[in-house]
């Protein structure tokens, strides 16, 4: 009996564990994509994302397009100065009407949100931005999406 409920509470605390070790690594290439827009480095941010890709209440579906993103927005001189993260939370599909309330925007989140993807919010002086990232095949960590925004 104590040996089973041992097994039990080990079981618990290591599947939390793995979640908590997936939010952790979310949030740390959250800060490096903030911190590489600060630098204007589009590259590392583009070489992180997957294809298809949110922004704001867009669906881009090439990799040419999500290229073209992170360069413009390097070019429009955002950035997020001293990043704090605010939250990462598991996304769930409701959370489609953070970038957009319409079906199009419903139907991606209920269809391509993998298992391991959350929602990092970083707050910034004089800007902020939700990044949605998720643990791919590869067992790396890759952005599916962005909301952005300044104060």
């Amino acid at each position: 009996m104590k040996r089973s409920i041992f097994l039990l509470i080990s079981l618990v605390f290591l599947l939390g564990s793995c979640t908590s070790i997936y939010m952790k690594k979310s949030g740390d290439l959250a800060l490096q994509i903030a911190e590489s827009l600060n630098e204007e480095n589009p590259l590392f941010p583009s070489e992180h994302s997957s294809v298809p890709f949110v922004f704001d209440g867009e669906i881009l579906v090439t990799t040419t397009t999500v290229s073209a993103l992170w360069n413009g927005i390097v070019d429009g001189r955002f950035s997020i100065q001293n990043p704090v993260i605010t939250s990462i939370e598991p996304l769930a599909s409701e959370d489609f009407s953070i970038f957009r309330n319409s079906w199009e925007m419903e139907v991606f989140f209920k269809t391509r949100i993998p298992r391991y993807a959350y929602k990092v919010s970083i707050e910034g002086v004089e800007a902020d931005m939700i990044l949605l990232l998720f643990r791919n095949e590869e067992k790396t960590y890759s952005v599916m999406g962005l909301k952005a925004g300044t104060e």
